[in-house]
């Protein structure tokens, strides 16, 4: 798929000068927006994997340390939450 530059003038896509297409060709038109929309994904991928990256598990995890894990967590979220100031 080959691609055009243009700009959008009073609603209509004013193609850049010298491009000539075809009376009735059908167009995919996609925002300039998206290379920074990518670009925002790809770093906070990147901020994921460096994450999970930096925080291994060191050794095989059983559902039961799993398990105690969250109920600790959640007990955690529930004193924070019991001690807050009104």
């Amino acid at each position: 798929m080959k691609g055009y530059k243009g700009t959008v003038k009073g609603g209509v896509i004013v193609l850049d000068a010298g491009t000539h297409l075809p009376e009735g060709m059908e167009v995919v038109v996609r925002e300039r927006e998206m290379k920074d929309r990518e670009a925002a994904l790809l770093k906070r991928l990147d901020r994921a994997v460096r994450r999970i990256l930096a925080h291994q598990i060191k050794h095989p995890v059983g559902m039961d340390e799993i398990i105690q894990e969250c109920k600790r967590e959640l007990e955690e979220r529930v004193s924070f939450s019991d001690n807050a100031p009104p």
